[in-house]
């Protein structure tokens, strides 16, 4: 009898242990979104690659130029570049805007050789562009190292974040967006060398139909206060 309380007794305790160490995903996004949120703007210095079927973009040095809650510029010397809906302001302005939402614990995925939570996202706003995120989460350094996204608009898109000198601030040194070159909508105030005509070099573009565009943040300056004009017009 003392044996079978004890056993009962264990089990309950386990049952516990585990609730105690198993991943609230609320919580979890909360705490990212509120790490994020201490960023109020930043000028950045980067270099832009692109790998699209339809766009001839040569390597680019390019300023880019963030602020809360979704305002961003990026401006290379022959006028205003481009990323796919939804890219480079992700971490910072999609994933706070979202503010009605359910969270989903998808287990552990490795992305490299860093153990991540897999949470997924289903907003409940109606007028959200983002259907579901998965996000791929360091919970030991708070660090959202990867997300697939599917908006309603742009089709699915990934996005993988590697981390350096300005994680403490949840700022990636490089940031990679993948897309399908199909779903890809140019916006119409953008200006770029673009030429429909152009055919792409053997090996330059996915067979897979999937474009590619990387931002290489060479430094930041975080805080600082922007002026709402940089954001106007072109």
């Amino acid at each position: 009898m003392n044996i079978r309380i004890l056993s009962i007794t264990a089990v309950f305790w386990l049952a516990g242990q585990f609730h105690a160490y198993a991943t609230d995903p609320t919580a979890t996004v909360e705490k990212l979104k509120s790490k994020l949120l201490k960023v109020k703007d930043y000028t950045a210095d980067a270099t832009l690659k692109t790998d699209i079927l339809f766009i001839k973009a040569p390597v680019s040095n390019v300023k880019v130029y963030y602020k809360l809650p979704n305002r961003i510029k990026i401006y290379n010397q022959k006028g205003l570049s481009i990323l796919p809906k939804g890219g480079i302001a992700y971490n910072n302005a999609t994933l706070l805007g979202i503010k009605d939402y359910d969270a989903i614990d998808g287990g552990q995925v490795m992305i490299g050789k860093t153990k991540t939570t897999r949470i997924r996202v289903l907003p409940r706003e109606i007028n959200t562009d983002i259907a579901v995120m998965d996000l791929y989460v360091d919970e030991a350094n708070l660090l959202l190292l990867k997300a697939t996204i599917t908006s309603k608009e742009m089709g699915s898109f990934d996005i993988e974040m590697q981390y350096g000198k300005w994680a403490n601030m949840g700022l990636p040194d490089k940031t990679t967006f993948v897309f399908n070159v199909k779903d890809y909508k140019m916006p119409k105030s953008i200006t770029l060398d673009f030429d429909e005509s152009t055919q792409p070099k053997k090996g330059t573009t996915p067979k897979n139909g999937r474009g590619r565009i990387e931002l290489i943040y060479r430094n930041y300056t975080v805080n600082q206060g922007i002026n709402d004009k940089i954001f106007e017009g072109k």
